[in-house]
């Protein structure tokens, strides 16, 4: 289970031995500075720039991101460049966060542009989109797994408060759902024998760890029917898959210290997994999209290439549907992600490979000093008007040394 937990988990630089690092495969690479902006190669240097930002510790320090937008915007509000939100954050539809990052920072944000923690998940609809589905989390998490075509979904909340047996400690379960077409389990027979629950989806932070710790456990070691006692369920149930919005550990707000994200949960929840089966290996599936993995990038990319083609910024050849790192080449200069969080941002990004250009500031879980010594990012600054800037002198020295 550790090499499970090893291989999903996105860690906090402050809480993690020497031992943790190594079993996460993290980077000692040597950081570059500011001053050697030049220095990186780019695929093609007279190609546009295009950008990436974080949002929660990047784009809520309002005065410097606004200030950042009024340089990537022209006089009548238009984009200079392709812009994407890349967030391990959650809960609304990719339209619901758009308009709020529009009011935020007066930009014309479009859903197109936005890639929420869970919005890989739409690759799971194919296989899922009739099957029993549990989902869990904060938000608006059952209307957007709806949205996304997941037909057959109900919630932790639901199901703990049609088995209150099952959480005898929760005083109100909750009925988030419920006023709208009745209970699932009761109704539709959701997470019985007749209709088990195939897979549990954690799109954003759980709103009740002992809540949803429980009834996931529950449908884990049940073959998704919590009900079916352990004599029958056996030592080895049927296969309840098991996915991850995003692996973060920590993540920050107003709170002068970090706070413990979807990562501290799927530890403990895969701890206690390993715990309540003596350690037996899960015969079930057990996948975290989310950054710093691969799949959040990829839909990034397809989202650059297609604004930079709206542009005009394009040869007539490429195709942004296939989001490749040969076409995202031969258009940008450089990919600049930008964001607070070393371990998913700044990891995330250098794994994608260039053009993607890692970019660190320090109003959020990292503080400095310096550059991060785990996961280095290209450049590093304080805030996310000063990355941009940097973002634009590298793009400006790039051309011209390319006319030299």
């Amino acid at each position: 289970m550790l090499g499970v937990l090893a291989s999903g988990l996105c860690t906090g630089v402050k809480r993690q031995s020497k031992a943790a690092w190594a079993l996460l495969g993290c980077s000692n690479a040597r950081p570059q500075s500011f001053c050697s902006l030049h220095a990186s190669a780019a695929n093609n240097p007279t190609g546009t720039a295009a950008f990436v930002f974080d949002i929660d510790g990047v784009l809520t320090v309002l005065e410097p991101a606004k200030k950042a937008f009024e340089k990537l915007t022209t006089a009548q509000g238009q984009w200079k460049f392709p812009v994407c939100f890349l967030t391990n954050g959650g809960g609304v539809t990719e339209a619901q966060k758009a308009a709020e990052i529009s009011n935020w920072l007066n930009v014309p944000a479009s859903e197109d542009q936005v890639i929420l923690s869970h919005t890989p998940m739409r690759s799971l609809v194919p296989a899922l989109q009739q099957q029993p589905v549990l989902i869990c989390g904060r938000g608006s998490v059952l209307e957007v797994a709806r949205h996304y075509g997941f037909n057959r979904c109900l919630t932790v909340e639901q199901l703990a408060r049609a088995l209150p047996n099952a959480v005898p400690f929760a005083q109100q379960p909750g009925n988030a759902g419920m006023q709208n077409g009745g209970c699932p389990v009761e109704k539709l027979g959701l997470a019985t024998e007749e209709h088990p629950i195939r897979a549990v989806l954690v799109m954003t932070d759980p709103r009740n760890w002992y809540v949803d710790l429980q009834i996931i456990l529950d449908v884990l070691l049940s073959g998704g029917v919590p009900t079916r006692s352990p004599a029958i369920s056996g030592s080895s149930p049927s296969p309840v898959d098991l996915y991850f919005s995003n692996p973060d550990l920590l993540w920050a707000n107003d709170f002068p210290r970090n706070r413990l994200g979807q990562g501290a949960f799927a530890h403990v929840l895969l701890s206690m997994y390993n715990e309540l089966t003596e350690g037996k290996k899960p015969n079930f599936l057990i996948k975290w999209f989310g950054k710093p993995n691969p799949e959040p990038y990829f839909l990034a990319g397809q989202s650059l290439l297609k604004q930079a083609a709206h542009m005009g910024k394009t040869p007539s050849n490429i195709d942004w549907m296939s989001g490749s790192h040969n076409h995202l080449a031969a258009v940008f200069s450089g990919i600049y992600c930008v964001g607070d969080n070393p371990c998913s941002d700044i990891r995330g990004a250098n794994r994608a490979g260039l053009p993607f250009t890692s970019v660190l500031v320090k109003t959020g879980v990292f503080k400095g000093p310096g550059n991060c010594p785990r996961d280095p990012a290209m450049i590093c600054v304080h805030d996310v008007l000063s990355a941009v800037e940097a973002a634009l002198h590298k793009t400006r020295s790039l051309r011209f040394h390319s006319m030299r």
